[in-house]
């Protein structure tokens, strides 16, 4: 394994997002291992019927030993080299070993390990996963152990939460912009009309409750998270569910998989989430104690605009809630950037609306004190629209889901939301 190469600083505006999957084969495929092709169109396959493929898909080509992309992703030997802003991750293959690349677009290191194969899938916007597949033979032991080494900035951490969720922290960064941020240029206007009642959604399961929304994990003081990796998942060829979990060494992520009776081949598959960010408007509405360790989170890197799309959706916020359980700090709740109410006023399909594009944790205070408030209020003249004896929310939701969520994004970032 090659040593660490040196660390981009990671921005606060993005942070660390990699995807990692185990894909262990049967007995039978251990004496004849599949082309590239084959078990990287298994992994890929596999991974989707759980719902964790990428945004979008950026081939690899080489040039000169290195595998590179247009978004940014490169290989250099064992080592994923991602977007600026994202921490690199030693891959568990063996230096000797040549990758190859695929026509799926991936890259494929085939026996990395004994009966091991390992394969990195680009997306568009800088970051990446790692799907390794391995039959039986790769451990006599029934837990499956597959580590991952993280390649820290200076100072930074891993910290592991109570459900299983693990931080990455870095020494609080002092700001001296909030003192000169003027919230009346941010919050509505205090003379506008109040708020309407908040929208009944469809079903009282898809509202989560404030302990759902709200994480598990007090920042220590000192410190802010400028990236997660949500509670991991595994499942076997059939769907069932294994059990797992993650263990913390120094700056090493293993993630453990329990196969007994498991039918293979088993695939696991922790999604991090990546770090938003907070501008000093944002960190101005936050309680001075809540200040350095609440940032935004979201599940991918989200861009304004988005057209509609079952990709990485999910039928119920619940569905959604279960996945990332646990996986914010205290003090942030999930927001949707097309907000709920249209799927059951507009007819639109759930997956569009409970998708990974549209949403992002943000701390309670900027939910409700700054984007709440504007979606309530009437005689909006920002954003793009002009709601007049409507509410915000009211106009909003006339407009097609592209509108919507570029109209939703502005509102973000005018409440201090950095993407």
């Amino acid at each position: 394994m090659t040593a660490l190469r040196k660390l981009r600083p990671i921005a606060l505006t993005t942070a660390a997002a990699v995807v990692s999957a185990l894909l262990i084969a049967s007995p039978a495929h251990a004496e004849d291992t599949a082309s590239v092709d084959e078990a990287s169109a298994t992994a890929l396959s596999i991974a989707d019927q759980q719902n964790a493929t990428l945004s979008g898909s950026a081939p690899f080509s080489e040039e000169d030993g290195v595998f590179v992309t247009d978004s940014g992703v490169a290989i250099d030997g064992d080592v994923l080299l991602l977007g600026e802003g994202y921490p690199n991750i030693v891959l568990p293959a063996a230096d000797s070993v040549a990758g190859e690349t695929t026509a799926d677009g991936t890259v494929v290191f085939a026996d990395a390990g004994p009966g091991l194969d390992v394969v990195v899938e680009a997306a568009g916007d800088g970051v990446a996963r790692v799907l390794t597949v391995a039959d039986e033979d790769y451990s006599d032991d029934p837990e499956h152990r597959y580590s991952y080494e993280v390649d820290l900035p200076q100072g930074a951490i891993l910290e592991q939460s109570d459900t299983g969720t693990v931080f990455v922290l870095a020494p609080a960064s002092e700001s001296t912009e909030d003192a000169a941020v003027d919230l009346a240029e941010v919050l509505p206007p205090e003379d506008a009309e109040g708020p309407e009642p908040e929208p009944v959604l469809a079903s009282d399961d898809e509202i989560a409750t404030e302990e759902e929304l709200a994480g598990d994990f007090d920042v220590p003081a000192g410190w802010e998270v400028v990236g997660a990796f949500q509670s991991a998942w595994s499942a076997d060829a059939t769907g069932a569910s294994l059990p797992t979990h993650y263990e913390v060494d120094g700056n090493t992520l293993t993630q453990v998989v329990d196969t007994t009776g498991a039918q293979f081949p088993v695939v696991s598959d922790p999604i991090p989430l990546v770090v938003v960010g907070l501008a000093a408007i944002a960190r101005a509405l936050l309680p001075a104690l809540l200040r350095q360790g609440a940032k935004a989170l979201a599940t991918q890197t989200i861009k304004a605009g988005v057209k509609a799309t079952t990709k990485g959706g999910y039928k119920t916020f619940a569905a959604f809630k279960k996945d990332i359980a646990g996986s914010t700090p205290k003090g942030n709740q999930w927001h949707h950037i097309v907000e709920q109410s249209n799927i059951s006023k507009r007819g639109w399909d759930a997956r569009w609306v409970h998708n990974r594009n549209n949403l992002v944790s943000i701390p309670k205070e900027v939910h409700q004190k700054c984007v709440n408030s504007w979606m309530a209020k009437k005689n909006v003249s920002k954003f793009g629209i002009k709601s007049g004896n409507s509410t915000m929310r009211q106009t909003v939701h006339k407009l097609s889901f592209s509108k919507q969520h570029e109209i939703g994004f502005a509102l973000l970032k005018h409440c201090g939301v950095t993407f």
